[in-house]
């Protein structure tokens, strides 16, 4: 008997109480209370079992690309070879908000104060890199 099957059968029981000549109606109504409370506590029961699915999944998918990701760092996938210097060779593409020229920088400059090699434009590009990574754009091969 699952946890509905049992607050149906003490409001049967409560209802059974209530209709009793012999029953005191402050005890009826107090059983009424406390089954309503277990409605309540079972209602947010199935929805904490419902996140806790609902996050298990996430962590399994995070999991997932974690281990991805540590096959290429550390070398386990036969097919990319990575070295740490590799991060150093990725590079993006931003312009500059002076003068629109398209500038390449890669992770190791600062996306703080970028400087534009035509106008000497010092800018942020944070907003421009994250814009990239939003769009679902893919990185260069390494």
């Amino acid at each position: 008997m699952d946890a509905q099957d049992k607050l149906i059968r003490i409001r049967r029981l409560i209802d059974n109480l209530k209709s009793s000549d012999a029953a005191n109606p402050a005890v009826a109504e107090l059983f009424s209370a406390v089954a309503d409370m277990f409605e309540e506590l079972q209602g947010n029961m199935q929805m904490l079992w419902n996140e806790i699915e609902e996050n298990t999944n996430l962590i399994d998918e995070l999991d997932s690309d974690l281990s991805d990701l540590e096959d290429v760092i550390y070398g386990e996938d036969t097919e990319a070879e990575f070295d740490e210097n590799d991060w150093k060779n990725i590079e993006f593409e931003v312009v500059c908000p002076q003068c629109s020229e398209k500038n390449i920088i890669t992770l190791d400059v600062d996306p703080e104060a970028v400087v534009c090699p035509k106008c000497g434009f010092e800018y942020n590009c944070i907003d421009q890199l994250e814009a990239i990574e939003e769009e679902g754009e893919e990185e260069p091969e390494i």
